[in-house]
C-alpha cells in the first residue's frame, strides 16, 4: 500500500482512548438525531423508505417499499441492508436506523486515528486526524440526513483500508453489498491495496449491480448521472454548486489532500461521480451524497500531511477551526404545543392499520406493511390519512397547505383528530 509502512509494525499509540472517543462520538450523535426524530424532523425520503423496507424484510416480505409500491432492490441494489433488519424487530422505531448509523460513523474515527498514525508515525497529528474527523462537515451532513445506506458503508471503506489481507477485502466487499456504486469505491479502494484481482472483481459487481437494477426495474434511472453528456459536464464545471462542495471536501482538510500524491488518486472515483451528477446535492456535496469521499479524503490529507516536513502537530488545529463553518444545523426547536399534537396524532392511529402520511409524518408510522406517502388530493380506499398542513422542518409552501386545507374541509365528518395543523382521517366508509 502506497505511503504505508507494514500493518503492525509499530503499536498503534491511544487506542483505548480513541475507542472512548468514538464511543462518545457516537452518543452525542445518537442524541441529536434522536431529537430530530422527536421534533419529526426526519423526511419519507430516506428514512422512511428504509424503516419501511427493512421492516418489510424482517417480517418476510424482502425489500417491499410499501412507499414507492416496487421492489427496492429495483430502487437501489443493497442486499447488504437486510442484516439491519434484526434491528427494527428488537427496537421498532424507524429512530433505531439512526442511532445505528450513528454508530457506524463513530467506528470511522478509530480507523481515521489508524490511517493517520500508519501515515505519519506521528502520535499527535494522529489525535488530530481523529478530531478533524469528528468535526467534519461531511461526517454531520451524512449524520444529519436522516439514514441512508451509503453512511454504513463509510467505516467499512475505512476499516478496508487500514486492514491488510483478508479481512480488509472482506469489509470493502461488504461496503458494495450495501448500494451500487459502492462497489467502484471497493474497487478504488483494493486497487490501491495492490489487490488489483480484487479490484477487477470489484469493478465487475458494479456492472453486474447495475444490471440487477434494470432487470429488477421500478425505480432505478441514471437521471442524476450526468457523466454520460459530455457537453453538460464541461458546461457545468464551473458551477457555483460545484466550487462550494470542492470547498466543503478541502477546506476544512486544510487543502492537504490535494498534496496526497498516490494516496489521493482513489478519491478521484467517488469525486468524479458524485460531482459530475445533475443533482444540486450532489455538487455540493450536502445530504448522504459525501459519504464515499470521507473515506478517500481522510486517507489523502493524512498522505498529504506526511508529505509535509517538520510540521507541528498543532497545526493540524487551523483545519479544524476551519471546520466550524461549514457545520451542519442538525435540529430547530419547534414550538411546545407541536410536539404535544403531534404525540397525540400518533397515539389516536389504531395500531397496524395502513396509513397514507404527509412527508414529515412517514417515518414514525414507516413500520408497517401499508403504508403510502399523500400526495395532493390522494385518498386511498382503506387507510388512515396523517396529514400535516405546515410541516415545520421544511420550507412553508402555501400550496401545499391550502392542498391540506381543502382536502380536510371536504372530509370534515373523517376528522378524528385535528391540532396545530396536524389532522388525522378515519378511512372513508365502505360503498
Amino acid at each position: 500500500m502506497s505511503g504505508q509502512a507494514a500493518p503492525g509494525s509499530v503499536r498503534v499509540p491511544d487506542r483505548s482512548r480513541v475507542w472512548a472517543a468514538a464511543g462518545l462520538f457516537a452518543a452525542v450523535l445518537s442524541a441529536l438525531k434522536l431529537l430530530q426524530a422527536a421534533r419529526l424532523q426526519n423526511q419519507a425520503y430516506d428514512l422512511g423508505i428504509y424503516a419501511n423496507v427493512l421492516w418489510n424484510t424482517a417480517h418476510g416480505r424482502w425489500f417491499q417499499d410499501s412507499i414507492k409500491g416496487i421492489d427496492f432492490l429495483g430502487d437501489h441494489f443493497s442486499p447488504g441492508l437486510a442484516l439491519l433488519a434484526p434491528l427494527l424487530l428488537a427496537w421498532p422505531r424507524a429512530a433505531a436506523l439512526t442511532v445505528a448509523q450513528s454508530v457506524a460513523l463513530a467506528l470511522g474515527l478509530p480507523a481515521v486515528h489508524r490511517l493517520a498514525w500508519d501515515r505519519t508515525r506521528d502520535r499527535g497529528a494522529a489525535a488530530a486526524f481523529a478530531l478533524l474527523y469528528a468535526l467534519s462537515p461531511l461526517v454531520h451532513e451524512v449524520s444529519r440526513y436522516d439514514a441512508h445506506a451509503t453512511a454504513f458503508a463509510v467505516p467499512l471503506l475505512l476499516w478496508g483500508l487500514v486492514l491488510s489481507g483478508r479481512p480488509g477485502l472482506l469489509l470493502l466487499a461488504a461496503a458494495g453489498t450495501l448500494q451500487e456504486d459502492m462497489w467502484l469505491c471497493a474497487a478504488a479502494a483494493a486497487w490501491h491495496r495492490g489487490e488489483r484481482r480484487a479490484a477487477s472483481a470489484f469493478a465487475a459487481a458494479f456492472v453486474a449491480a447495475v444490471a440487477a437494477l434494470r432487470v429488477i426495474g421500478g425505480g432505478f434511472t441514471p437521471a442524476h448521472w450526468s457523466f454520460y453528456d459530455p457537453a453538460r459536464v464541461l458546461a457545468g464545471l464551473g458551477s457555483p454548486g460545484r466550487l462550494a462542495g470542492l470547498a466543503r471536501l478541502l477546506v476544512p482538510l486544510g487543502g492537504l489532500p490535494l498534496l496526497g500524491g498516490t494516496d489521493a488518486l482513489p478519491l478521484l472515483v467517488p469525486l468524479g461521480y458524485t460531482l459530475l451528477g445533475s443533482n444540486p446535492h450532489q455538487e455540493n456535496l450536502t445530504l448522504q451524497y459525501g459519504a464515499p469521499l470521507i473515506p478517500f479524503a481522510f486517507l489523502a490529507a493524512a498522505a498529504g500531511w506526511a508529505r509535509l516536513r517538520r510540521r507541528p502537530a498543532a497545526a493540524l488545529l487551523v483545519p479544524a477551526l476551519l471546520s466550524l463553518p461549514f457545520l451542519p444545523k442538525y435540529t430547530a426547536a419547534p414550538p411546545p404545543e407541536r410536539t404535544a399534537a403531534a404525540a397525540g396524532l400518533f397515539a389516536a392511529i389504531p395500531g397496524g392499520v395502513p396509513v397514507c402520511a404527509s412527508f414529515d409524518l412517514v417515518p414514525p408510522v414507516a413500520l408497517r406493511e401499508g403504508l403510502r406517502l399523500w400526495a395532493r388530493g390522494e385518498d386511498p380506499a382503506g387507510f388512515w390519512i396523517a396529514l400535516d398542513a405546515s410541516p415545520f422542518a421544511f420550507r412553508a409552501n402555501p400550496r401545499y397547505e391550502s392542498a391540506v386545507a381543502a382536502f380536510v374541509a371536504a372530509r370534515r365528518d373523517r376528522v378524528v383528530y385535528e391540532r396545530d395543523g396536524l389532522y388525522l382521517l378515519r378511512p372513508a366508509a365502505a360503498p
